[in-house]
């Protein structure tokens, strides 16, 4: 076996990063922006439900003003990277925290419909989408080996305090009216501007440490030509969580450009997949802001339909905390876990129309918010295990679709309301874009398999 060792003062060392006390500052700051970004989606039905039957039709209007503040999140989440290359996290968090304001306290002084999906959907939209990729790109940035525990924590508690948010605004709508309502979500939006201004450019300090690989004289065979390419692929990391690849491209005097590739979308597997994430995830996002309408229109009082909510997420935070747990001992694809999840909501969906009775609802979307964290929690990890190499140009794409697939649905759910008046037909489309992704994705597999069938064994070497 031969034997190589790299001393101290050589090129190729190790580095390992030194995460200091400031890293659980960014934590805490990005843990509450998503909060705020989350909070207004948790409560849409609750505080904005009755204004919205004033003033056209209450599940219309909801599914609407959803879509495009979805889409306008999701599609800004490029200009967000663009931002990002030549300003800090902190430049993009507080432009982002302004429009988020603008948005929310503008409502206060609407009284249509077009002005409320502008300043909602668009202006909302515009600010959480420049708000997400800053707080999670300096979270990225401010954590090394503890990044996947810090994500996990950071999602258990923003779902605590996502159970508690419809208790608050059934308070505040019972006792201050839609006015308060909008104050509330204006006080949550101002609580963006100190965090964001604390989301600083973080840099790792880093010490080095000599390495010492031990490798076969068939293993130093292999590291020649292409073999040799792939293991320095793997030295590739992506400091964006929601931007595009960047493709050095060298040019004498000028500084280095970056190009997005788009050579993805030429892959059918990537659209099927991308298809079926932005499929579920519409429709996972939509029926939450829908499902407090429903529950009001069976004749079910705000604060019952404020405990159904607590009792949706609490069980999210249910499953999450499992989920992690199993994680840790076994090991399973996030594809895997996103099909079940989404093949499962979809019995529990049909489930919830069997019967008209609060326990049995209340049931229901126990099980929907217990399967809600198998399609949330995953969605980002199917993206990186299949496209790894790849994930910051894939991901961005795929929040390009997600956006056209929200426009889409939305303006679906608005035409049928208006043809049939009947919140189960809209309640059926939501469930149908979960029965697409799993057809789509269970007809890939079966075609995968019998490729793999077919294919002949090849030759072991001795």
């Amino acid at each position: 076996m031969s034997q190589i060792s790299q001393s101290k003062s050589s090129e190729n060392v190790e580095s390992t990063s030194r995460e200091t006390t400031y890293g659980y500052v960014i934590f805490c700051c990005v843990t509450i922006i998503l909060f705020n970004a989350t909070a207004p989606l948790a409560s849409f039905g609750i505080i904005y439900g009755e204004w919205m039957s004033v003033l056209a039709d209450e599940t219309t209007a909801t599914s609407m003003a959803n879509g495009v503040f979805n889409t306008v999140m999701c599609l800004t989440g490029l200009v967000a990277n663009i931002l990002l290359d030549k300003w800090t996290c902190r430049d993009v968090g507080l432009l982002g925290a302004i429009f988020t304001i603008i948005g929310c306290f503008s409502l206060l002084f609407i009284n249509d419909l077009i002005s409320f999906i502008i300043f909602f959907g668009v202006f909302q939209g515009f600010g959480y989408g420049l708000i997400f990729p800053a707080s999670l790109t300096a979270m990225n940035n401010s954590f090394d080996k503890r990044l996947t525990l810090m994500m996990s924590l950071s999602q258990v508690l923003l779902i605590c305090c996502i159970m508690v948010m419809p208790h608050i605004a059934s308070f505040v709508k019972s006792n201050f009216g839609l006015r308060g309502g909008i104050l509330l979500m204006g006080g949550l939006s101002l609580v963006n501007i100190p965090f964001a201004i604390l989301l600083t450019k973080f840099q790792f300090s880093y010490k080095k440490v000599p390495l010492k690989i031990e490798v076969t004289d068939k293993q130093l065979e292999l590291l020649s030509g292409d073999h040799k390419q792939q293991v320095l692929q793997f030295r590739e990391r992506s400091y964006s969580l929601t931007g595009y690849k960047e493709v050095e491209v060298q040019n004498p005097g000028h500084k280095t450009e970056t190009k997005m590739s788009y050579s993805l979308l030429k892959d059918l597997k990537y659209l099927n997949m991308s298809m079926g994430l932005s499929l579920s995830f519409t429709s996972d996002m939509t029926f939450i802001a829908i499902i407090p309408v429903v529950l009001a229109a069976n004749g079910i009082d705000p604060s019952s339909i404020a405990l159904t909510m607590s009792i949706f997420f609490g069980c999210d935070l249910l499953a999450r905390i499992l989920l992690s747990v199993v994680s840790a001992m076994v090991q399973v694809k996030s594809r895997h876990i996103f099909f079940l999840g989404t093949f499962l909501s979809i019995i529990c969906r049909i489930g919830f129309l069997c019967h008209d009775s609060l326990l049995w609802k209340t049931i229901m979307l126990g099980a929907l918010g217990f399967l809600r964290c198998f399609i949330q929690t995953p969605l980002p990890l199917v993206v990186s295990e299949q496209y790894s190499s790849q994930f910051a140009t894939a991901f961005s794409l795929y929040m390009v679709i997600c956006g056209i697939v929200n426009l889409i649905c939305g303006a679906l759910i608005s035409l049928i309301k208006h043809l049939t008046n009947s919140d189960i037909l809209v309640y059926h489309l939501l469930t149908g874009c979960y029965i697409l992704c799993v057809i789509s994705w269970l007809a890939e597999m079966i075609v995968d398999q019998k490729k793999k069938n077919n294919e002949p064994e090849k030759p072991t070497l001795a």
